[in-house]
Order: C-alpha cells, then structure tokens, then sequence
C-alpha cells in the first residue's frame, strides 16, 4: 500500500515538474516575442505617441504672451529743428479657450515728449512730457462652438482619450494574436519532440528484429518475407524521423520568425 502512494506521488510530482517546466518556458518565449515582434513594437510605439499628445493636451488651448516696446524718434524740418519723441510699450496675455473661444487681457503705456508752445519770436518752446496708460480685457467666440451640436464634451480631448484606449486595445491583441501563435507552435514542439524521441525507440527496436529475423533466416529459421517486411518497417519509420525532423526546423524557424534569434 504504501510503495502504490509511493509511486502515485512520483507521478503527480513528475506531471507538476513537467507542467511547471512548460510554464517557463512559455513565459520566456512571450517575453522574448514582446521584445523582439514588430507587431507588438510598433503597437507600443503608437500607444506612447498618443498618449504623448493626450498628457500634453493643454497645448490645444495654448497661453500666449506679447510684449512689446517701441521707441519713435521725429525730427520736425519745417522752419525749426525741434525733436518729437515718442514710446509704446504694451502686455498681452492670450488664452485659447475650449469651443473657440479666447479670452485676452492686457495692458499698455505711451509717453511722449516735444513742445507745447510756439511764438513767432521764440518758436517753439515750453517743452514737456505726457504719458497714458490705458488696459483692456477682450473675448472672441467662435459662432459654431460644440455645444451648439447637442455635446458638452471636448470633441478635441474626447478624440485624444479614444485613440489611447485604442492604441491600448491595439496593443493588447498583438500580444494576444503574438501569444497565440507561440502557444500553438509551443505545442507543437513538444508534441514533434515526442514523436521524435517514439520514432527513435522504435527504429532501435525495428534494428535488432530486423537484425534477428536476418539470423534466424540464414539458419532457415525464418522466411525472407519476414525479413523484407521488417526492411519496409524500417524504411518507414525512418522516413517517420526525418519528417519529424523537418516538421521540428519549420517550427523553429517560425517561433524564432516571433522571438528573435537570441
């Protein structure tokens, strides 16, 4: 009773080795593929680019600041030679809003310089400064925003959010399509390697009939039929091991095709 637990414990743990062992291997070949298939490669690759765009989305409606300052210098050739001067300087902030919309804030400041006053005997004199300073706020709307079309939600960042869930379901059924295919062909490996290693025992076995029925034929101890049947076996079974063998470098072929080669 207790060498059958024995033997019944072997076999589970030999069935969980196995399983374990298989497991492994799979799990290398799948991260060998996401890091070598173009699929996978490139699907990753759009899955960064949008959601690239769509963590930088503010770009969409962008702050804008100007500044500027421009100093005018006149001269007055008429019948004296008295300057004018002159300066502007302004800021503005834009910012673009959502719907097309803009709002602009801002701020500018004049000075000028020149003479007040003019008598015939004197020309011009009294010479003096004036400065203004003024500020305004302003806002545009465009007159088809997307609100008028029955949506309150950002078409724009709407179209961001669904080309990264996209490119995430993109990427997803790569890998899925990737692994599937590796499974497939993992399965088939190791069901071409057991016919190997059967088809190897059995021509051993084929051998030595092949080779005692030609024994017992040159003692007359058996028929040449019996000798010519097991030359056909063994010629078939041969013939079994290299379209095995054939069978095994198609299947490697395509899972280094889907792994890479190192």
């Amino acid at each position: 009773m207790f060498k059958k637990r024995f033997f019944t414990l072997l076999f589970f743990l030999s069935v969980y080795a196995r399983a374990f062992l298989f497991s492994y291997e799979l799990e290398i070949l799948w991260q060998k593929c996401e890091k070598n298939s173009e699929s996978i490669f490139s699907a990753k690759q759009k899955l960064g680019y949008y959601r690239t765009v769509k963590n930088t989305s503010r770009v969409l409606y962008p702050l804008s600041l100007d500044i500027s300052a421009t100093p005018d210098f006149y001269k007055n050739y008429e019948q004296y030679s008295d300057e004018i001067e002159l300066g502007n300087s302004s800021v503005t902030l834009t910012q673009t809003l959502p719907g097309g919309a803009k709002l602009s804030a801002g701020t500018s400041y004049s000075v000028y310089s020149g003479y007040r006053s003019w008598t015939s005997s004197k020309g011009y004199t009294d010479k003096g400064y004036s400065d203004a300073f003024s500020a305004h706020v302003q806002y545009s709307q465009s007159m088809n925003p997307y609100w008028i079309h029955g949506t309150f939600k950002n078409p724009a960042k709407t179209k961001l959010f669904l080309a990264v869930n996209s490119g995430e379901d993109n990427l997803m059924q790569a890998k899925k399509n990737a692994y599937s295919k590796i499974l497939s062909l993992y399965v088939q490996f190791r069901r071409n390697a057991r016919n190997i290693f059967l088809a190897e025992k059995q021509i051993e076995v084929l051998k030595i009939n092949l080779d005692s029925l030609k024994e017992m034929h040159s003692s007359n101890s058996a028929f040449l039929s019996d000798v010519w049947q097991a030359e056909r076996a063994l010629g078939e079974a041969e013939s079994s091991f290299n379209s095995y063998k054939l069978e095994k470098e198609e299947i490697i072929k395509s899972l280094t095709e889907l792994c890479g080669s190192d």
